[in-house]
This record gives C-alpha cells, structure tokens and sequence, in this order.
C-alpha cells in the first residue's frame, strides 16, 4: 500500500502543480466554438480514464497508472488438491497508455491507442502462485458523429484490438512437470478482437454533465483452449464544472464501469467491476489534466477468488 500512497502524493503534487503553470481559466465563457476540449452549453467536462467522450476531436493522451489488491491468503503448497500451507500476499498492477485521435472531418475521426499492463506479486506468495505477467496491446478505430445538439453529443465507434498475454509461473511449471504434461516457463496468449459501440455526453447544465457509452464485439479468448467470445464494456460518470458556477477551475466526477474483457491478466476470464472517481483541471481550452481514483473487483482463477484493487492513475490530454 506504501506504493500506492507515493504515487497519490506524487499524482496530486503533479495536478497541483499543471493548475498553477496552465494558469486561470480565461476562455470558458466565449462560447463552445472557443474550447477544443470536450464542452457544451457552458459545461466543461471531465472524463474518467477507461469512459471515454463522444466528442470528434483532435487529441493526444498519455496516461500512467498503478494499482494494489488488499492482502489476501494465497494456497502455495497444493498437492492432490490439498493445500499444505499458505501465507498472506498481495498482487500490484502498474499501466502506461498513449492515445491518439485526429480529427479528419467534423464528423469523423481517427483513433489509436497503445497501452502496456504488467502485474507481479508483492511476496514470496503471491509471487509463486501468480507469476509475473505483462500485457501489450493496440487498438485502431473510427470515431463518426451521429447526432449533435445544444446539449448532447452521440458518436458511434468501430475498432480493432490486439492484445497479448505474456505470463511467467513457476509454480504452473513445476505442477505440470510433476503431473507429467506439457510445460511451459514463460505462456503467451494472443487475443484480437473486433467490435463498436455507442457514446453519449449531455450536459444537464453549465455545472452537471453526463458522460456513457457502451461497446461491444467478437474475438479471441484470453483462454487458450475456448472458444471465440462475445464481449461487453459499458459505463458512465457524472461530473461537476465547478468553475461554471464562479469557483476555481476545477472538475470532479464519479461513475462506474464494468469490462467482461479486462487486460489484468489471462487468468482473469470474467467480468471485473470499477467505481471510478475523479479530479482535474478544467481552466484550459486545450488542455486536460486529472488524478483518476478507482475502486475495483475481479476474479483471479489462479487464486479462485474475488479480490478488490485501489489504485490511481494520472492524465494529461493535449488538444488540438
């Protein structure tokens, strides 16, 4: 939890300190035609990593993140089913995604993204039992506006994603060594998919606004001997303009999301669940800037259990 802790202390000095550099904010009140960031009818908004906008826009994002389960038993010494001895251990997660998206028409636009998950144990444990595992993976689509109002903004999306699993478990290999099967150290699962989905942003007034989408396709399994799947992700957040209301630029928001598909590992077959929390800077046209706080649970077959992650994650998101 100590990791944590640092990269929040970090995270916030960070906001802190690209709120005093961007400066007040000077532009809010001209009129959307003058913000590039996603804004309507007086209100800024503030989007959540992982729920994205529905604005066609021109951007670039970069995003790091880290992540900590809460102390849990972890079963080590298995043998015919039964456990001979286990000990308390944790499991850490760390992100870094780089996101692009151009604007070719004012109703359609570009988009790529490139992200790179790793997850280890942080004990003997944890380590044995779950390895060391890291996820890489890439994503290309289009973004088509389809209606667009003074308050709301609908956009449709098409994609293609490949993601690959590299795992690394010593605890797998010596079982199966034992067992007399086939073994392998280091197991890599690709996965492509293809899919779309819907986006929605409203802007209830100059301070609420909504921000949803929902998508869906077809693909690989992270289960090397199941078949192709369907998958779903939704989700949606309520954010507050407070400097729509006179108060300093800032914007905070809350919401939820959940992913049948999640990139946490290849053991992680099902679907996990996030309470999602948010605060940024909102005094610049071009700029986002936030401290994203999430609260997450998600089944680990390797631990046959359910486990609950904190973690935060900061952004910066530059448009143009």
């Amino acid at each position: 939890m100590r990791t944590v802790e640092r990269l929040l202390r970090a995270s916030v000095l960070a906001l802190v300190a690209g709120c005093v550099l961007a400066g007040p904010a000077g532009a809010q009140d001209s009129g959307d035609a003058e913000w590039k960031a996603p804004h309507k009818d007086g209100h800024t908004f503030s989007p959540i990593s992982g729920v994205p906008d529905a604005f066609v826009r021109s951007y670039i994002n970069n995003e790091v993140g880290i992540s900590h389960t809460s102390s849990t038993e972890i079963p080590v010494g298995i043998v015919g089913g039964d456990t001979l001895f286990a000990s308390r251990g944790s499991l850490l997660f760390v992100n870094l995604k780089v996101e692009y998206q151009q604007e070719i028409k004012d109703w359609i636009a570009f988009h790529a993204q490139f992200g790179v998950f790793g997850r280890l144990g942080t004990g003997t444990s944890a380590l044995l039992k779950t390895g060391v595992s890291a996820t890489t993976g890439f994503e290309l689509g289009w973004l088509l506006r389809l209606l667009e109002t003074e308050r709301g903004y609908l956009s449709a999306s098409v994609f293609a994603r490949n993601t690959n699993f590299t795992t690394i478990n010593i605890a797998d290999f010596v079982n199966d060594i034992l067992a007399g099967q086939s073994s392998e150290l280091v197991r890599k699962t690709p996965s492509m998919r293809v899919g779309g989905g819907l986006r929605y942003t409203h802007a209830f007034s100059p301070l609420i606004g909504l921000v949803s989408f929902a998508e869906t396709g077809w693909g690989e399994s992270v289960d090397r001997l199941s078949d192709d799947e369907w998958f779903l992700r939704f989700g949606a957040t309520v954010d507050f303009d407070l400097a729509a209301v006179g108060w300093p630029p800032i914007g905070l928001a809350a919401g939820y999301l959940q992913d049948s598909f999640p990139e946490g590992g290849a053991d992680i077959t099902d679907v996990t669940r996030s309470f999602l929390f948010r605060v940024g800077f909102t005094g610049r046209e071009d700029l986002g800037l936030g401290l994203n706080l999430n609260y997450t649970r998600f089944p680990t077959e390797q631990l046959d259990k359910t486990l609950n992650a904190i973690g935060a994650s900061l952004d910066i998101k530059y448009y143009f």
